[in-house]
């Protein structure tokens, strides 16, 4: 008799949520969902890469959180927080956060998912994925004030 090696039911609700693609955790799950598995996954991806004309990659992706925080801020600021190169961007910060403890990443990712979810008006999930980045990172959003006069 053959047994199938498929996934595991899990214990409530009885399914498996769809495995993604490790580069796009940031985006998908917020930082209690994420496991330990899934950033060293994540963190072997990001070893794994280059980005061409960005001098401060090797350094960000070493783990300099000052230079991942860096590079993820100018690619919000030129290119936006969507694409593949964003996702590899953010997963590094997300590894800095997850391993290192990293407040400043947790602060840019919170950041790159409000910016994501303004250009995806229907995704309500990024706000709340935001504010649990924000929430993680001892930072508590502080409503706007007008100008004094």
């Amino acid at each position: 008799m053959s047994r199938a090696r498929g996934p595991r039911l899990a214990r409530r609700g009885g399914t498996m949520p769809p495995r993604c693609c490790p580069l796009t955790l940031w985006r998908t799950r917020a930082p209690s969902e994420i496991a330990k598995s899934d950033v060293t996954a994540l963190a072997g991806a990001v070893a794994a890469t280059a980005i061409l004309h960005e001098r401060r990659w090797p350094a960000a992706r070493a783990g300099d959180p000052a230079a991942a925080a860096a590079v993820a801020i100018d690619r919000i600021r030129h290119h936006g927080p969507e694409g593949p190169l964003a996702d590899l961007v953010m997963g590094n910060l997300l590894v800095l956060a997850h391993r290192d403890g990293d407040p400043t990443a947790g602060v840019v990712l919170s950041h790159a998912l409000r910016a994501l979810s303004r250009s995806r008006p229907g995704h309500g999930e990024l706000a709340r994925i935001a504010r649990a980045w924000t929430a993680r990172s001892g930072r508590a959003a502080r409503p706007r004030r007008g100008r004094r006069a």
